[in-house]
């Protein structure tokens, strides 16, 4: 059951339109109850992944058909260690009041995760904390993440920074080392950070 709840999920995502719709098509031909027990299943797999990434206490999906169910069980399985850092910078946000007043977890919908495509097109943690951010204020100020074409971002007041690529460091420059393309090195003016987790635990620190 497992690999038919993974093999779903990758269709439920995938970029071409064939597959997506072959398995809307199946579940719109389905009797209700087999999708009422497919649902039931697929959320008992999602509860399973939240409790062994430890985020059970800070992000709560909720999602009420099959497709948007799917679709959490592919984010979920895009990088264990990812999840643990996100779980912890989660907490520490809610330390610094940072989180909505009815406090954690952090509620996300299907309809708030990223695409397949636009999770191949940006480091991971940071199209993770993307659907985390906008739930994050500091002083009346949303902390989502925004873009921009130049490859500057922000964060609130927070910015503009860059990405740093592995090759764009100097030769022998420390950062080199166990240099990670889901967690990459970022400049803020004249600082650079070992990654964007570093980054987003300093910016916190100092709120």
């Amino acid at each position: 059951m497992a690999l038919a709840i993974k093999r779903s999920s990758h269709m439920a995502v995938s970029r071409r339109g064939q597959k997506s719709h072959s398995l809307r098509s199946q579940i719109n031909s389905a009797h209700h109850a087999d999708l009422d027990m497919m649902l039931r299943l697929v959320t008992q797999h999602i509860e399973e992944a939240i409790s062994r990434l430890g985020l059970q206490d800070v992000l709560a999906f909720t999602t009420s058909d099959l497709v948007g169910a799917f679709k959490m069980v592919y984010f979920l399985e895009q990088g264990s260690s990812e999840w643990r850092i996100v779980s912890q910078f989660i907490r520490l946000a809610a330390i610094y009041q940072l989180t909505p007043a009815p406090g954690l977890p952090l509620r996300l919908s299907a309809d708030s995760l990223p695409t397949a495509i636009a999770l191949r097109q940006r480091p991971l943690m940071m199209v993770m904390y993307r659907i985390i951010g906008p739930q994050l204020t500091y002083t009346g100020e949303s902390m989502a993440l925004r873009g921009a074409d130049d490859g500057d971002f922000r964060i609130g007041i927070v910015g503009p920074f860059q990405v740093v690529s592995w090759r764009e460091l100097p030769a022998g420059h420390r950062y080199r080392n166990g240099y990670k393309t889901s967690d990459p090195v970022i400049r803020c003016g004249e600082w650079l950070y070992r990654s964007f987790t570093a980054f987003l635990v300093d910016w916190l620190f100092a709120c």
